[in-house]
């Protein structure tokens, strides 16, 4: 159950992940898309600039009213009348300026209109690269997330592989536990006899030597049997009645 629920989150984690990424991507494209009407506003205006800078001459000439011309009209009215011959040349001066304006208010028109598409390109670029560190907070989120579930999974593996081997190191006790609980179970069986001929030992054969203690020991047993009381077939009176470090010490004493 656990597997499933840490399986489910890679699955919303990777879709997350991948939907991450597709925003990624589309504010990137939005990005270059708006990098790309800028550059070629910057291109127009250059181009603009460019012309209006070629033309700046002109409208020197045309603002001083009275150029220097060598035109054999207007040394024909300077020779007849010299007012004529200003006016002359203040008229052509302004025709000039009349000729080259007509193509640079366009161009400044173009370059008023240029400059609002850049502004405009410009807050759609900001705007991009606000979803792009807005999707990208959200990237680095999901990433963060991806490496805690991961982390998660690895610490659950190694309890896992602990209990793994814990269960397999108690297969073996297992089976030793079971054999002891049945041996417990028959020992609780003839625990009845077993009491009597230890409490029948210690009241009637403390006088006796040990060949008669056999002796009293195999005819009671006898009796129980005919009595059908349970008993132990190999039971040691010693080992019940003495602990061991007992019975260590009196081998010890040679006893």
């Amino acid at each position: 159950m656990l597997w499933c629920l840490y399986l489910c989150g890679y699955i919303v984690m990777a879709c997350e992940h991948i939907t991450s990424e597709l925003d990624v991507v589309q504010a990137e494209y939005e990005k270059d898309k708006a990098q790309a009407i800028v550059d070629n506003i910057s291109a127009d205006k250059a181009v603009a600039e460019e012309k209006l800078e070629a033309a700046k001459p002109a409208l020197e000439e045309a603002e001083a009213q009275f150029p220097k011309d060598t035109i054999n009209e207007e040394v024909t009215a300077k020779r007849v009348c010299g007012n004529v011959a200003g006016l002359c040349s203040w008229t052509k001066a302004m025709a000039s300026f009349y000729s080259i304006n007509k193509e640079v208010l366009p161009l400044k028109a173009n370059l008023a209109i240029q400059e609002s598409r850049l502004a405009t390109a410009n807050l759609d670029l900001q705007k991009a690269q606000e979803e792009l560190d807005a999707k990208q907070a959200e990237y680095e989120k999901a990433m963060i997330e991806k490496q805690t579930l991961l982390e998660d999974a690895d610490r659950c593996r190694h309890k896992m592989q602990t209990a793994s081997s814990l269960i397999s190191g108690l297969a073996g006790k297992k089976e030793r536990w079971t054999e002891q609980s049945k041996e417990f179970a028959a020992q609780t069986k003839r625990f009845v006899g077993d009491v009597l001929l230890a409490t029948a030992f210690l009241s009637c054969s403390g006088p006796f030597n040990q060949e008669f203690r056999n002796f009293v020991l195999t005819d009671w047993r006898r009796e129980m049997k005919a009595r059908k009381i349970p008993f132990g077939a190999n039971l040691n009176l010693n080992e019940m009645l003495i602990d061991t470090p007992t019975i260590s010490e009196w081998n010890l004493q040679g006893q």
